[in-house]
């Protein structure tokens, strides 16, 4: 597995408006929250204007993003002459001009590839090549040569215990990550190359030949929503294969196995058991629950079920995915 890190200019602007424009629960907040401290509050003619993009990323979502991302910088927008309208072109390239002297003010290239170069080079640690390898046997990936790009977004976030985060919405071999200044050997890099792992692992699982089948069961066993209290909302397929994979990592059995800093320590430590167990009493009571807490509850419960696979060297299969929604059932998430 070949992993290829780029910095691009043009995408970390796009992903600046994107996210100011909060157009889906996935924008950080925090980010925008850095970004107008730096830069100020927004004009009138901003607000008006970002509101705007709003509705168009809306109709358009990830496909917009995957423009971005995807293309050198110098195709960008004749790719999205053939997307988009005429007016929503014209729109999206007023947008891009109004912010720029924003964007502008945070923009830091130096800054940015500097910290991708550290992050490139803490990748090469042998115990994170015998985690891919892990992962590779338990989401039964043939292909282990594959290259995937990964597209790095300058976080604006400094302080401590502060991690990277990522996304897999674009295609199959295409992750972004957002990348904050991150201290060697703390458990913040650690954690946020498993971020990154986590992302990779996604778009393994989505790829295997397994994954029709695991679909076709999670359909079958609990059809709908997840249950109305949980945010935020997801699919039930999208609950599940966020909790599959977080089985492995970046806190799941892989993370126990292969990182210095031990989710067991850290993740599930006794104060953060506490915190789970109460959103576990809060869902359990009808009422709003985190969606990611109760899934690390689950990944808790599930612990014994994952670790054997992974010493056995087993990939996942029809047992483990009934195991898996056995659990729910049990503890009544559906």
């Amino acid at each position: 597995m070949k992993l290829n890190l780029k910095v691009s200019k043009l995408a970390n602007n796009f992903f600046f408006i994107s996210n100011l424009s909060e157009w889906h629960f996935s924008c950080r907040k925090k980010y925008n929250d850095a970004w107008l401290k730096q830069t100020g509050n927004l004009s009138d003619l901003e607000n008006k204007t970002i509101s705007d993009f709003r509705d168009i990323i809306l109709k358009h979502g990830f496909e917009m993003e995957k423009s971005f991302y995807s293309f050198p910088e110098k195709e960008v927008w004749n790719k999205l002459e053939k997307k988009l309208r005429k007016s929503e072109l014209r729109r999206l390239k007023k947008t891009f001009d109004i912010f720029n002297p924003r964007f502008e003010k945070i923009w830091e290239k130096d800054a940015v590839e500097n910290k991708m170069k550290a992050f490139q080079k803490s990748l090469n640690d042998e115990r994170y090549c015998l985690l891919v390898e892990n992962l590779n046997v338990f989401l039964k990936n043939r292909d282990k040569k594959k290259n995937f790009t990964v597209i790095i977004l300058d976080s604006p976030l400094n302080e401590e215990n502060v991690t990277a985060a990522g996304g897999a919405n674009m295609d199959d071999l295409m992750i972004s990550l957002e990348l904050p200044v991150l201290k060697p050997k703390s458990w913040e890099l650690e954690y946020s190359i498993g971020i990154l792992l986590h992302e990779i692992a996604h778009l393994l699982l989505k790829e295997s030949d397994y994954f029709p089948y695991f679909k076709s069961v999670v359909n079958a066993k609990l059809p709908g929503l997840v249950n109305r209290n949980i945010r935020p909302r997801i699919t039930n397929l999208e609950f599940i294969s966020e909790l599959i994979i977080e089985l492995l990592i970046p806190f799941g059995y892989l993370a126990q196995k292969h990182f210095i800093f031990k989710p067991l320590k850290t993740s599930f430590s006794k104060k953060n058991l506490n915190v789970l167990r109460e959103n576990f009493k809060k869902f359990r009571q009808g009422k709003e629950a985190s969606g990611s807490r109760l899934r690390k509850t689950l990944v808790w419960r599930l612990y014994p079920v994952v670790k054997k696979y992974i010493e056995d060297k087993k990939g996942i299969d029809e047992s483990f995915v009934q195991k898996v929604i056995k659990t729910i059932l049990i503890e009544k998430i559906n």
